[in-house]
Order: C-alpha cells, then structure tokens, then sequence
C-alpha cells in the first residue's frame, strides 16, 4: 500500500451504493468504525482476452483430485477467507455483513475446491459489468486457492468478463498470472471493461478434469 492509494472514507457500506465506488475501481477496508476507500497507484490486473491463461500443468493436475463448484457456498468462502490467520487481516463482521449483502444481490461470487465433501480452498470477489473484483482467497490443502484462481479466469472469460482486479500488485499475484497496471492504464481497462455484457457465471459443481481445464485456459480461436 503507497500513501496515495487512500481516495476517501464512507461511514456505511450500503451495497448500492458500494457497487457504485466497485465500478469506479474503488474498493473498501473496515477502518475504526468507517470504511477506507482506495484506488491504487498500482493495481494487479489478469486481462481475459483471446491469449492463454497461464496455469501452471501442476495446478491443472489438481483438477482430477478435487471437485471444483461456484456459488454453492459463497458465506463459507468469505468465512473461510476471515478465519485464514494473515497480516493485516481484515473482514470482519461489518464487511462480512456486507457481503451477505452483495451475496443477495447477485454480485458476490464464490469458486469452491471441495475434497470429500470438505471446503478445501476457494475466493471470491464483487462483479461489476465485465470486471470480477477479487476480494480474498485461502487454502487449507496446497495450491488449492491457485486451482481456484484457474477455475475462475477460464469460466469468466467464457462468460464475457474482460478482467479479473486483484487490488494490490504482489509477488504472489505475478506468479498466479497477473500484471502490473498504473491508474491510467487501469481507467482504460474499466472504461473497455464497462462495455462488456457477460453471461452470468455457471453455478453448482463444475465437470471439470484435466482435459477440460487446458481446453478453457487454451488460446481462443480467431473470430
């Protein structure tokens, strides 16, 4: 985080509302009672265009050994997110709340890494238009989160989606596929990404092995 990522504060976080500020490229952190808004000066960003995902073949094997869902259980994911032990952790039961909010809304999204029946690993994130906004991710197995990150980049831009935003560029990021962009850079993305109209994401257990996730991170054909 620099000194110039903080644009604002609201005292609330009505979804409208937040929605609003999540299409602009904000997005929130609980904040003594407030909520911290910040834009960046330095984003990760994964652009889903017709170029492959890059997936790791050690992250493609794991899809023949957990059964990946979306949307079966997004509250579990968020929970599991804020029960992850981190630095600097940050949903609490006001974003929380929010978020079963967004939920019921329809704009909150869950991927789900289940191993007999048990959460493994999953994210979720916020859409707006043609962006998923991703908030937070965990594993309690090995690389299961990376499994999920694969899931969802292949069936977003299947949907229509332009962009997956990861907040805050770090090491890790890069290494799972994303990029650096400066805040002009990212205005354009989202300006773009605004004149998308994906389809909504599939919800419930994908079928889903090893074969079919190199088809979906594969190049797109030419149109």
């Amino acid at each position: 985080m620099q000194g110039g990522d903080l644009v604002g504060y609201t005292t609330t976080l009505e979804v409208d509302a937040a929605l609003d500020l999540y299409r602009q490229g904000l997005f929130p952190l609980p904040a003594g009672g407030a909520f911290a808004w910040f834009f960046p000066e330095v984003r990760a960003v994964m652009r889903l265009g017709p170029e492959a995902i890059p997936v790791p073949t050690s992250t493609i094997k794991l899809a023949s050994r957990y059964r990946v869902a979306i949307d079966s259980n997004p509250l579990a994911v968020v929970e599991a997110c804020a029960g992850t032990p981190r630095p600097g952790g940050w949903i609490d039961d006001e974003m929380i709340g929010f978020y079963k909010g967004a939920i019921r809304a329809g704009h909150l999204h869950s991927v789900e890494v289940y191993d007999d029946g048990d959460l493994a690993g999953g994210l979720f994130g916020i859409t707006t238009g043609g962006v998923f906004c991703g908030e937070s991710m965990f594993h309690a197995a090995p690389n299961t989160s990376k499994l999920a990150l694969a899931v969802l980049a292949a069936e977003a831009r299947r949907c229509g989606y332009a962009l997956i935003d990861g907040q805050w560029i770090t090491s890790h990021l890069i290494s799972v596929g994303f990029v650096a962009a400066d805040r002009r850079s990212y205005r354009r993305m989202l300006a773009d990404a605004a004149k998308a109209s994906p389809l909504p994401l599939p919800s419930g257990p994908l079928e889903l092995d090893r074969a079919r996730l190199r088809r979906l991170i594969a190049p797109l054909p030419h149109a």
